[in-house]
């Protein structure tokens, strides 16, 4: 079966029950069809960490950026954070550590395979119907509001409070409803989906709980961990992160397409911005590996995503023995490409010019099993809950030599999925 037929099964045959679909363009990874558990890994070491999953045994979770952030703030963050970290350790406990055998249940596969021919291809000529559905995609803050933070920003790295900030700007979709569950309004999930078929990357992803829904479009990989078997030398695990930074828009021409893949990669002040993050992530990487094997495999390259070209960096370590997930997760998150450098003093700033918690806006989705660990960063990210209604965040990295107009266009152009037809 086809990930683009997969997408559109989603959108007309739901599941009944809470879901993750992991994936878009260039994923090899794809998950259908969860039974919930209250399985808890915390405790596992890193000789546990693939070792212990080997078999059939698939775990996901769900973080939230400030899970981990409160954690270094203190009371400057934690009296707003406690309340989303109460619920995000619901959803952790209830819906977030899921674990499922290796293949959907045989109850999944008959759901999806009972499908014929003739109404894969409805499907297929339906959800196109609903390409044009209109989102009307609305700023929480004004335009001059945020270019104002923005040269606050640049005032503060002059002065020497840090160097780099990943500044988010936040909106809402008024448009979907408020109450209840999106994929029980069968055009709005219909178009919803018609845009993650369009624009989804290899680290996108559908989280589906019992009342919230996660759409991310993310094209970030966080970290992964991977067994390396190196012969006459014992086991032990490649720990790699895949840092962002960098942005320029894609265009519908090829001549101007080229032409902007071109710009970026020439810019010298986005390798910078790019550069200082590296450093900061190959220090949390260090943390966490064996003296001496960490690694810069590669400073940065420029990669194309479905709305916007990106320079991507790649860091390599050898996983210290008996590391166990709440070690790791304490030393690599919140992840540096979306707090900035140095992260304390970042994180703390953050605070400051944002005002709400971020929740799942910058946190991750892993995913760990007999093949190893994989884990996203959820930037470009959709969050529906009845409490808030649906809101997505889009951010970029301030640097002393930034554009405040140019950082506005940036993070217009990390919307793309929401102002086309």
């Amino acid at each position: 079966m086809s990930d683009n037929l997969l997408v559109l099964l989603l959108a007309y045959h739901q599941p009944p029950m809470d879901f993750i679909y992991l994936g878009g363009q260039g994923s090899s990874r794809h998950v259908l069809y969860l039974d919930l558990s209250k399985e808890d890994i915390t405790e596992f070491s890193s000789q546990a960490l693939v070792s212990s999953l080997a078999g059939t045994e698939v775990w996901l979770g769900l973080l939230s950026y400030d899970d981990y952030a409160s954690s270094y703030l203190g009371s400057t963050w934690s009296p707003r954070a406690s309340q989303l970290r109460k619920s995000s350790t619901q959803i952790w406990t209830e819906a977030g550590q899921l674990r499922l055998g290796g293949q959907p249940s045989p109850a999944a596969y008959a759901y999806f395979q009972h499908l014929t021919v003739q109404a894969q291809l409805y499907a297929r000529h339906q959800l196109s119907q609903c390409a044009g559905y209109w989102f009307d995609l609305r700023d929480l803050d004004t335009k001059q509001s945020y270019l104002n933070k923005v040269e606050q920003i640049k005032r503060d790295i002059q002065c020497g409070r840090y160097y780099q900030l990943n500044l988010l700007r936040r909106f809402e979709l008024p448009m979907l409803p408020n109450t209840g569950r999106l994929r029980d309004s069968d055009l709005v999930w219909r178009a919803l989906m018609a845009r993650y078929f369009q624009y989804a990357e290899a680290m996108s992803a559908i989280v589906c709980l019992d009342d919230e829904t996660v759409i991310s479009f993310s094209p970030e990989r966080f970290i992964t961990i991977q067994p390396r078997h190196a012969p006459g030398t014992q086991l032990n695990y490649c720990l790699e992160a895949f840092p962002i930074k960098g942005t320029m828009p894609r265009a519908a021409q090829p001549h101007q397409d080229h032409a902007n893949r071109a710009r970026l990669e020439a810019s010298s002040k986005d390798q910078r911005e790019l550069n200082m993050i590296v450093d900061l992530m190959r220090n949390d990487v260090s943390r966490v590996s064996v003296p001496g094997s960490t690694t810069l495999i590669n400073e940065g390259q420029v990669v194309a995503c479905a709305s916007v070209f990106h320079r991507m960096a790649h860091i390599s370590g050898c996983l210290k023995d008996d590391i166990s997930w709440q070690e790791l997760f304490k030393a690599l998150l919140p992840a540096g490409s979306i707090t900035g450098a140095p992260k304390v003093e970042v994180m703390k700033a953050i605070s400051e010019y944002e005002v709400v918690p971020r929740g799942y806006f910058m946190g991750h989705i892993f995913v760990a099993d007999h093949r190893g660990f994989d884990s996203s960063v959820l930037i470009r990210t959709l969050v529906h809950s009845p409490s808030t209604g649906a809101q997505y965040a889009a951010g970029s990295g301030l640097v002393y030599d930034s554009s405040s107009l140019n950082e506005y266009e940036e993070t217009q152009a990390k919307c793309a999925m929401w102002h086309s037809g």
